[in-house]
């Protein structure tokens, strides 16, 4: 099933470059076409600098964050322009280079065409579709037959017991990955290796 994303949202940004020392971060602001779509943020340059072009022509991207691949805050920063976005603890980005893998990308919407707020509310809805997309893509890896649904009684049965005989010894009663007690209301499946 192919999930419906988020309407694309697109403006200009200012962007703050990455500094591997920290120092001259504040100095590194650069103007960015800056787009939402599909639950990616991607930013480029604009028409007014060199843009390196792909092997097909097309003009390259200035950058890709894909929020299927990692969770992550926006966060408003002091001031009423900018925000950022940054991995959730414990984890880094994912499908960026190394350097940039644990970094905050900060976003400054002065002058642009979209306040903060938008900003903000879009890249919500984009990181949303982005986790809905993860789950997805999860649940596609998962083989059919990992796990089959049971009844309580079918699990009784199959270890030659009937439910009303449960807690003779003759079956276990507790799951033996997790150790809880089977309720018999609760839904229960078995492992293909029968557990």
């Amino acid at each position: 099933m192919r999930l419906e994303g988020p309407p694309p949202f697109a403006a200009g940004l200012w962007k703050q470059g990455f500094s591997s020392t920290g120092f001259t971060t504040d100095l590194r602001w650069r103007w960015r076409q800056v787009e939402l779509r599909d639950g990616c943020l991607i930013w480029s340059s604009t028409s007014g600098e060199v843009v390196r072009t792909s092997s097909a022509g097309e003009p390259a991207l200035g950058g890709k964050l894909d929020l299927s691949l990692t969770r992550c805050h926006i966060t408003k920063l002091d001031g009423a322009t900018q925000f950022k976005l940054l991995p959730v603890p414990g984890h880094e980005w994912k499908g960026v280079p190394s350097k940039h893998s644990a970094r905050a990308f900060v976003f400054d919407a002065r002058g642009s065409e979209a306040s903060r707020y938008e900003w903000c509310k879009a890249l919500q809805r984009h990181a949303r579709f982005g986790r809905a997309v993860a789950r997805e893509r999860a649940l596609r890896q998962v083989p059919a037959a990992a796990v089959q649904p049971v009844t309580f009684q079918e699990m009784m049965a199959a270890c030659g017991v009937r439910a009303d005989q449960a807690g003779s010894g003759m079956c276990t009663e507790a799951c033996p990955v997790c150790l809880v007690d089977f309720d018999p209301a609760s839904a229960l499946a078995r492992t293909p290796c029968g557990h």
